[in-house]
């Protein structure tokens, strides 16, 4: 009985040691409260102290002129309609645009029905390009009840000092991804029955980018609840980025692959028509704009019967490992707002024209 009083003893008193009042793992829960108040620190004379900004600072509350009248146009919005269909408004600044999971073909459709529920005429729709405009039309109309006319007037306002007339452009580009679209508004105003033509600013953001906004959100909305058209413009089905390229050939008959399509997209393209080619890709420099790729032999030992360009990339993995490897460049570079991407064994020495051809014909097949 006594040694086990005695091993209890030892046991509580252990526990006591380590979590007890003065304990290694007290509990230091309550020790502010014994904590003491000191003055403010202060600076010898001679030293100027660094004012502390309020990184928390409350905003002071804005006067109003009056109570708002009408409904506040939508926020910048997200939808995700399903796993691998989603809609959102992206900013740069003060440029807005709509990005849909969704390619040029299958987006065009709705987006010219949209303008025909919301009663607005367009006056051009060229699908190959990807633009489409309205007609001069008065919005400032406050008995109308469609959609884009109501959001006019709760953004900008029925007082007008003088009628205005207003005009809106859409582009539809294919997106920085495979299957995406990027859609861009322009609005352009001008007084009523003027004769001045709509000057556009070709992506740069305008003066009324709340209306844009507000306009951009609205269309998402309608996108996400007509999302089951399934009705498609073949003749979108051009802006896909294939179809903006072009195998040319520079002064010296070296074979150049022209992208009709600003640096990034034309970058993303080219990795995704590289693995889809599969043409393997060992490294990559973006900022260099550089693919390091690896070829095999114009011939290999076990089939003699292959031709040049499976023998370039190889049919199975057992021809890819036996076959030897040539190092090889692709190389992209940025021309205004286009792209050339040719092939290179190294920077001073460019391959065959035959090579050449055959790899840069392979990734523009594959450009989607």
């Amino acid at each position: 009985m006594l040694p086990l009083v005695a091993a209890v003893s030892l046991a509580l008193g252990g526990c006591s040691y380590l979590t007890g009042k003065d304990g290694y793992f007290r509990d230091k829960s309550e020790d502010y409260a014994a904590e003491q108040t000191y003055g403010r620190l202060t600076l010898p004379e001679g030293l100027n102290p660094r004012e502390m900004p309020e990184y928390l600072r409350v905003p002071e509350q804005a006067e109003t002129s009056g109570k708002i009248v009408g409904e506040v146009p939508r926020p910048d919005q997200r939808i995700m309609r399903t796993a691998d269909e989603g809609y959102s408004v992206q900013r740069s600044g003060d440029q807005r645009w709509l990005l849909a999971e969704k390619s040029p073909e299958k987006i065009w459709p709705q987006l010219v029905r949209f303008w025909d529920v919301s009663n607005i005429p367009l006056s051009a729709s060229d699908a190959k390009q990807g633009v489409m405009e309205t007609q001069w039309i008065v919005m400032r109309d406050e008995t109308s009840k469609d959609l884009v006319r109501r959001l006019f007037g709760r953004v900008v306002g029925m007082d007008s000092t003088e009628p205005q007339e207003d005009r809106f452009r859409l582009t539809v580009q294919q997106g920085v991804r495979a299957g995406t679209s990027e859609i861009k508004l322009e609005h352009v105003s001008r007084a009523l029955g003027s004769e001045e033509k709509a000057v556009w600013r070709d992506g740069e953001s305008g003066t009324n980018t709340s209306l844009e906004a507000g306009l951009l959100n609205e269309m998402l909305v309608f996108l996400v609840q007509n999302a089951d058209d399934q009705s498609v413009s073949l003749v979108a089905q051009t802006l896909s980025i294939g179809d903006l390229s072009a195998l040319i050939y520079d002064g010296n008959g070296n074979p150049v692959l022209k992208i009709s399509q600003p640096f990034a997209r034309s970058w993303q393209a080219v990795s995704v028509a590289l693995s889809e080619a599969k043409i393997q890709v060992v490294d990559q420099n973006r900022s260099a704009g550089v693919f390091y790729i690896e070829l095999g032999d114009e011939k290999t030992d076990k089939d003699d019967k292959k031709g040049f360009f499976s023998g370039l990339f190889g049919s199975s993995a057992d021809d890819r490992e036996q076959a030897p490897k040539t190092a090889y460049r692709v190389r992209v570079s940025p021309l205004g707002e286009e792209v050339q991407v040719t092939l290179e064994k190294d920077i001073n020495t460019l391959p065959p024209v035959d090579v050449s051809e055959k790899v840069l014909q392979s990734i523009k097949s594959h450009l989607s």
